[in-house]
């Protein structure tokens, strides 16, 4: 599963979850991507490795004090999640957080329990102690590899490292309005776009046309506003074949 060990996000979930992608992108160096391609990957794809310090986007939406803005008090986050597009049948659903009150003897941190969606589209999420980021980011990323895997054929390491590597390379931070309680605020919005450039784009043309967008804003509770992920036909001016939408919702 996506996890970042700093300290200051979720550092427990790595060892819940058995995580597959445990390494610190501020240290580690990734092993090659043809290892894990959908089909073996051309033999003169040299690795990529990470020895960088965080990227501005790394640091905005894995580390960053995302619950900052709640109350003192135990809180739920209410997602809407919306699936559209031509290539299958498209539906609604929820994800539902319920954040702890903080933890004075943990530095402030709160315990995270999560419905992530409902019925056959249920994902079994285990809760996540001492958390001061948003785990909702990394649960959205690691269904979407998932997703990915079954529709491509492959492997959900594989596209991990993509996005995580074009998280690391990211380097703007787009300033935006949006609307929340009926006014407009300042919000920032991170845009990647994974596969572009993948060697291995080839063993799965069709799906690489896909974006990523996360709005994130301090003037909402929990920080992270949407998520979303575009996949067109074509290119990325193309027809949408899979839109999924994780928007946050306001507490009536």
């Amino acid at each position: 599963m996506f996890a970042y060990s700093a300290k200051s996000v979720l550092p427990s979930l790595s060892h819940i979850l058995r995580i597959s992608l445990t390494m610190a992108l501020a240290s580690s160096a990734l092993p090659s991507l043809a290892a894990d391609a959908p089909q073996p990957n051309p033999a003169n794809v040299a690795p990529k490795t990470v020895e960088q310090p965080l990227s501005p986007a790394e640091i905005r939406l894995f580390m960053s004090e995302q619950f900052k803005n709640l109350p003192s008090r135990d809180s739920v986050l209410n997602y809407k999640f919306a699936k559209t597009g031509s290539f299958e049948a498209g539906y609604e659903d929820k994800v539902v957080l319920q954040v702890s009150a903080p933890d004075a003897k943990a530095e402030g941190a709160r315990k995270v329990t999560t419905e992530f969606m409902t019925g056959e589209h249920k994902k079994e999420m285990p809760p996540v102690d001492n958390a001061h980021g948003n785990p909702v980011i990394m649960y959205f990323l690691e269904r979407d590899v998932l997703e990915m895997k079954r529709i491509t054929g492959g492997s959900p390491n594989y596209y991990r490292k993509l996005i995580r590597l074009a998280l690391v390379d990211t380097k703007e931070i787009k300033p935006v309005t949006v609307k929340w309680g009926g006014k407009d605020i300042k919000a920032e919005e991170i845009l990647i776009d994974p596969f572009k450039d993948d060697p291995a784009k080839a063993r799965y043309t069709r799906f690489a046309n896909k974006t990523y967008s996360f709005i994130v804003s301090d003037q909402v509770p929990g920080t992270v506003l949407s998520l979303k992920t575009v996949m067109r036909e074509g290119s990325n001016t193309g027809k949408v074949m899979i839109e999924e939408n994780l928007t946050l919702t306001e507490n009536k």
